[in-house]
């Protein structure tokens, strides 16, 4: 409720903050492509001069001009778009950010007390990219909320339900599927462990995860395959564009990616506009919660939030469209979300230092 009133501060007719802007708009146009036509030609519903310039669609397979965008956003929107119109946009995008915050605390809880995980839930909600982008119609919080719920469940140590979630976070958002790796090779240890190192009931566990994986990856394969012509082709892959003669050529982000690492690597942290400290000061409390983080019981849980971090990192530094965010960093939201643990650990470790120092001076 606190972000309220934050929220009703713009003026959606007279400000230069609307939750419609940068891809939002264009999300937006999938959602009501699919009420209003049943399909998914986004031509249909926009002037011919918004797509020639903005590179925003993309070919599909039978030539008409399609999503560059997932579509799995625009789906779980439609039914608030049918309750409440346009105002269904930010009220999504509101609970989203509710569900980001309560799955932070959760994570956090796996960790540390209750009072910490509150404690360092509010710091975040207010001091970092999640208080920015409250309001906003924004894909990247759907994905990360998918992200986190899997990510919780892996720490918890229930695996079935993660393969779920993490393969419903890779429909989200297709990048998703790079931080996977670490995650199931963690799920992949901590089995192997718990079964004694018993192959054939290690390799039954494994198998069923797998399996669940697979049947929750179908509709991201399937979708693309209808829309695309190949389950392994995505909208970023066949992006519309057009010559200085007007002759349509097919772009894709997959060439994007060659920043150089240390270059990359500044703007994420540093760059003025979207740099990550700048709009997220909490993160310096975190880097000094890693150096820490030996006092963390849970080593491997550590381990696996650093990698995903590290890799997001080592990703979006090479990516040349990383200043495309507005309202701070959307790129590293998940990584700046995971964050919270290491915050966490500083304002334990305080705590129980202030324990101590108070329980001497009662002596």
């Amino acid at each position: 409720m606190v972000y309220i009133p934050y929220i009703l501060s713009f003026d959606s007719e007279h400000s230069d903050r609307h939750y419609w802007t940068g891809d939002s708009w264009w999300y937006m146009q999938i959602v009501e492509s699919m009420v209003q036509n049943g399909d998914l030609d986004i031509s249909n519903n926009i002037p011919p001069s918004m797509h020639v310039s903005q590179s925003q669609l993309a070919l599909s397979a039978k030539g008409y001009l399609a999503p560059k965008h997932g579509i799995f956003f625009p789906l779980v929107s439609v039914p608030f778009y049918l309750l409440f119109g346009n105002a269904g946009y930010p009220l999504f995008n509101l609970i989203l950010t509710i569900g980001i915050l309560i799955l932070l605390f959760q994570i956090i809880r796996v960790f540390f007390d209750e009072l910490i995980a509150l404690t360092t839930t509010l710091i975040y909600a207010f001091s970092s990219v999640i208080f920015l982008y409250s309001y906003n119609y924004l894909a990247d919080l759907w994905s990360v909320m998918l992200m986190l719920f899997g990510i919780k469940l892996v720490l918890q140590s229930k695996y079935y339900g993660a393969s779920i979630f993490i393969a419903l976070a890779i429909f989200a958002k297709v990048t998703n599927v790079v931080w996977v790796a670490p995650i199931f090779i963690f799920i992949g240890i901590d089995l192997w462990s718990k079964r004694n190192a018993k192959f054939i009931i290690f390799l039954k566990e494994v198998l069923k995860i797998a399996l669940i994986f697979l049947i929750m990856i179908l509709p991201v394969l399937v979708s693309n395959y209808l829309i695309y012509g190949s389950p392994f082709i995505t909208g970023y892959q066949r992006i519309v564009s057009y010559t200085m003669d007007g002759n349509m050529i097919l772009l894709a982000h997959t060439t994007d990616f060659n920043n150089s690492f240390f270059d990359g690597l500044s703007v994420l942290f540093f760059d003025s506009n979207v740099g990550i400290l700048w709009d997220n000061y909490v993160i310096i409390i975190a880097v000094l919660g890693i150096v820490f983080s030996y006092r963390i019981k849970q080593r491997s849980s550590v381990l696996l939030l650093l990698s995903i971090v590290v890799l997001q990192l080592l990703f979006f530094s090479k990516y040349n469209y990383s200043l495309a965010t507005e309202f701070g960093n959307r790129f590293l939201y998940l990584s700046i979300v995971l964050s919270s643990v290491f915050v966490a650990n500083i304002m334990d470790l305080l705590q129980k230092k202030l324990s101590i120092n108070s329980g001497k001076q009662t002596k």
